[in-house]
C-alpha cells in the first residue's frame, strides 16, 4: 500500500479531478476520486465530482497515477503537499476542472 496523487479525467468532455488515495498502486481498486468508488457511484452530494460522476456514468471516468509515494507519515505529508502543490486557487477556478477546494488539507490530519 502506498500514497498515490491521481488524476481522473472525464473522457466525454476532458475535465479533471486531483486527489490524494492510499491503495496498492500497481492494482486499480475501483476508487476515482472525491469518494466516488467502482462499487459506490452514488455518492449523495448535489456539487462537484459525484454529480458529475452520475451524470457522465462511472464507465466515463479514467484514472490515472501521477506520483507514489510510501506508507510512511513521511509519504502521506509529501503526498498531500503535492496535491497541494497542483490544485491552487488558480486551478480550483478553472473551468476545466472539478476540484472544489485547494489541495493539501488532509495533510495535518
Amino acid at each position: 500500500m502506498n500514497y498515490i496523487v491521481y488524476k481522473t479525467t472525464n473522457i466525454i468532455n476532458s475535465k479533471i479531478y486531483i486527489g490524494v488515495h492510499y491503495t496498492n498502486p500497481d492494482v486499480f481498486d475501483g476508487y476515482i476520486g472525491c469518494g466516488v468508488s467502482q462499487t459506490d457511484k452514488k455518492k449523495k452530494t448535489t456539487k462537484g465530482f459525484p454529480v458529475a460522476v452520475r451524470k457522465y456514468g462511472y464507465e466515463n471516468f479514467k484514472r490515472e497515477t501521477l506520483f507514489v509515494y510510501p506508507d510512511t507519515e513521511e509519504g502521506r505529508i509529501a503526498a498531500y503537499a503535492k496535491e497541494e502543490e497542483i490544485v491552487t486557487p488558480e486551478f480550483v477556478v478553472r473551468e476545466d476542472t472539478y476540484n472544489l477546494t485547494v489541495g493539501g488539507r488532509f495533510a495535518n490530519i
